[in-house]
């Protein structure tokens, strides 16, 4: 029996992150059928290519395997440049992720981001043969950690550069299509005083895409949120929007969707809580769009303390 799925703009996500697990085949007779899985992606995939799915002689039949369901298109009703769009499409979000809420934060959140999606991992597990379990960089990791690093540099500002253009290409993945509100870019709160790598990618981002940028400043000294837990982030972050002066905004936020740019999502407090502010001051939508997101959600604990000091 087909599965249905009710298209919404902003599909929900409603596990901690995902990545899509799809393939596309090509008969000899000229059908095609694509496969995926199951979980948000046929309502992105139904949202990104409307005029492709009319065309669908099964559409979300059941696969083989129970995680997955398929489209099937009769023999020769594709163009080769839609089959070159859709797998273009699966390349991409093999490597997105996308992030919904985590068990550390779930009982603090409920709805208040309402899509978010990293270009990639920031890190990736190798298993070697002797199980010994170690960690590398991902390409965008890699590319994030180097600006850190060489921002000054040529080398820094190019790779500044090509991290805009990915993101630049992923925010014409997000969905956001048919959306009528008014779309602009924000970064997560910054420092008075300092200007972090987040809010150099939205201002850039926002220039390149014609957009308005909201920036959120903050008035009061901010700590070294790494050193702090999940319960102690929550309560700075609290403490921090329950006084409307603690926060400047250069524009007004109600009724528009807001795309908030970040570097690094991390346990997602910081995004999250930013998001619920916004939502407070009558945001229509507010979706999270980040360079890379950490492998594991753990808290602040020795553990992942000591994974820091390693570079992880």
């Amino acid at each position: 029996m087909p599965f249905h799925f009710e298209l919404q703009i902003i599909p929900k996500i409603d596990i901690s992150k995902t990545t899509l697990a799809a393939s596309l085949v090509k008969f000899a007779n000229g059908s095609v059928s694509i496969y995926m899985s199951k979980h948000i992606y046929p309502e992105l995939f139904e949202a990104t290519f409307p005029e492709v799915v009319s065309k669908a002689g099964i559409l979300w039949g059941k696969a083989n395997n129970d995680n997955q369901c398929y489209c099937w298109f009769p023999s020769n009703l594709l163009s080769d440049k839609e089959i070159e769009n859709m797998i273009s499409w699966i390349e991409k979000f093999r490597k997105y992720q996308l992030i919904g809420l985590n068990p550390g934060i779930k009982r603090y959140f409920s709805n208040e981001l309402d899509y978010c999606m990293a270009l990639d991992k920031r890190t990736e597990r190798n298993e070697k043969p002797d199980l010994l379990l170690t960690l590398y960089y991902t390409e965008m990791g890699k590319i994030v950690h180097n600006i850190y690093e060489n921002y000054s540099s040529e080398e820094g500002q190019v790779q500044l550069n090509y991290l805009i253009y990915r993101l630049k290409t992923a925010f014409t993945d997000l969905p956001i299509q048919g959306i009528r509100e008014e779309i602009v870019l924000s970064t997560t709160p910054v420092s008075e005083r300092d200007k972090r790598l987040s809010q150099v990618l939205t201002e850039r981002l926002a220039q390149s895409l014609s957009l308005s940028m909201i920036i959120p400043t903050m008035t009061i000294s901010k700590p070294n949120l790494q050193e702090l837990t999940i319960d102690e982030k929550i309560r700075f972050w609290n403490k921090v929007y329950y006084y409307d002066e603690n926060i400047r905004l250069n524009e007004i936020v109600r009724d528009k969707v807001i795309i908030v740019i970040d570097d690094i999502y991390n346990t997602g407090v910081t995004l999250w809580s930013y998001a619920k502010y916004l939502k407070e001051k009558g945001a229509k939508l507010v979706i999270g769009l980040v360079c890379v997101k950490k492998l594991t959600e753990l808290d602040n604990n020795p553990i992942e303390k000591s994974r820091k000091r390693s570079g992880v």
